[in-house]
């Protein structure tokens, strides 16, 4: 199994050790309130994943704090680090390690003063990457490579991503769109609209036959006598020389210029000035006009004033104010409440069952990212599908921007499951349709007894839900 290392802070209620050694399948249940920071092996092949498993927690204690990467050389050229910091491992002893306290201290100081950080969970993407960028206080910049397919890397930020989520660049400028980001430009490009890839290639072609079998020559215009023939007409040996008037051209710009090129087709032999030109991927093999292929503009980052107070406090879920308006969402506090007084109920007449409904829908955070301003389009008609489902006496809250919690009164678990069959099924056809995403469902029902503690089963829940993500990846 693999293992990690880290530097417990001065603060620690243990002696601080040099460096402590965790299993990497036991972080989520670790206590990480006395990390100041990760210490990775850098020599070691499966260092991207290391540094993935770090990143990919959901614990803010866990996911935010700097990661050290310890290597035997510094190989010339090396891609940029994904940790904050390599090291030589020889350089790397216990005043090194003190040294380094010290220069995260601005890091952990901003970690460790989030509201409520100890045993908090950041389950959206978004929200971590802006959380781990207000942390850092630095512009991050983008490089190009051709090591990834998308062409261009944010390499600090890269392992915050799984290989199945939406990429850096949609989040980044989804944020920017939410005013948390401030962008300034480094390059214009163009991506597959099939894989998003950057890597692709721009063909002319044979408006005639669409062969790109094509052969390209320049058009010499004489001056004097006027004549616009292909380059060909006037090549005599080494020399040029007008086919109407014999007259040579020695100097262009004084005799003769280049006005334009023309084109003939290998195979149908037409003749042309103005080619098709199609856009194929390297990747994929998509092939489409460059107009419809998605351009973007690749900036550097940095965090505004919205951002940071939205990295602190978090960031407000769109889809929830649109059910709150729609369906008359409840808080979670009011949820409890209205489970409490269901369970006595139930408990001291038993003449009826009620359903408490889990419902998870993994990629609901993704439509933010993916349609920008669409989303909220989107979300109106995701709200009318729970809409037709859920009846008036039924109660709904969220938990967060994908995790909701549904108190079905007078419904028995099997009635319970074939509406959450419909709202699936409603879900999936929008999202289907729009996306071209098919949504994964987690859902549980727990019928209501007395004293029912329903922070223990959401608990429960995710952590059985997080368990089968871990083994699916």
């Amino acid at each position: 199994m693999k293992q990690a290392y880290y530097i417990v802070s001065p603060g620690a209620t243990r002696a601080p050790q040099f460096m402590t050694t965790i299993e990497l399948n036991a972080l989520e249940s670790f206590d990480a309130s006395n990390v100041a920071y990760w210490v990775l092996d850098g020599d070691d092949e499966d260092l991207p994943n290391t540094q993935h498993t770090i990143r990919a927690s959901q614990n803010p204690l866990i996911y935010l704090r700097p990661i050290v990467s310890l290597v035997s050389d510094k190989p010339r050229n090396a891609a940029p680090s994904q940790s904050d910091r390599t090291l030589l491992k020889d350089e790397f002893d216990n005043e090194y390690a003190k040294k380094l306290l010290s220069s995260f201290h601005p890091i952990n100081h901003w970690i460790e003063n989030l509201p409520a950080a100890d045993g908090s969970t950041d389950r959206n993407i978004a929200l971590r990457v802006l959380r781990f960028m207000a942390s850092r206080s630095k512009e991050f910049s983008p490089i190009m490579t051709s090591s990834d397919p998308h062409g261009f890397l944010y390499p600090v930020l890269e392992p915050l991503f799984a290989i199945r989520d939406i990429g850096t660049i949609e989040t980044l400028q989804y944020l920017k769109g939410q005013r948390l980001l401030q962008g300034r430009f480094f390059k214009q490009a163009y991506f597959c609209s099939s894989c998003q890839s950057a890597f692709l290639n721009f063909e002319e072609q044979c408006p005639h036959c669409n062969s790109g079998n094509l052969k390209i020559d320049e058009l010499v215009h004489h001056f004097k006598c006027a004549y616009t023939g292909e380059l060909s007409e006037f090549q005599i040996g080494n020399h040029l020389s007008c086919p109407k008037c014999e007259q040579q051209l020695r100097h262009i710009g004084v005799d003769y210029d280049k006005p334009s090129i023309i084109y003939h087709c290998n195979d149908c032999t037409h003749v042309f000035q103005d080619p098709e030109v199609i856009c194929s991927c390297y990747n994929c093999g998509h092939t489409t006009s460059p107009e419809d292929q998605i351009n973007r503009t690749i900036e550097h980052y940095n965090v505004t004033s919205l951002g940071q107070n939205a990295a602190v406090y978090g960031m407000e879920s769109l889809f929830s104010n649109i059910l709150s308006t729609d369906l008359k969402l409840t808080s979670e506090a009011v949820f409890k409440e209205y489970l409490k007084l269901e369970s006595a109920r139930i408990s001291r007449y038993k003449l009826s069952t009620t359903s408490l409904v889990l419902v998870n829908i993994n990629e609901l955070d993704e439509i933010y990212i993916k349609l920008g301003d669409k989303a909220k389009d989107v979300f109106h008609e995701l709200s009318a599908v729970f809409k037709s489902i859920l009846r008036t006496s039924d109660v709904i809250t969220a938990i967060n921007e994908t995790l909701f919690l549904i108190l079905m009164t007078e419904t028995s678990a099997n009635n319970a499951e074939r509406a959450l069959e419909r709202l699936q099924q409603g879900v999936t056809e929008l999202m289907k349709s729009n996306l071209d995403i098919t949504p994964a469902f987690d859902t549980h029902i727990e019928q209501i007894a007395a004293n029912m503690d329903v922070t223990a089963l959401l608990d429960t829940f995710l952590h059985e839900k997080s368990h089968v993500d871990r083994h699916s990846t």
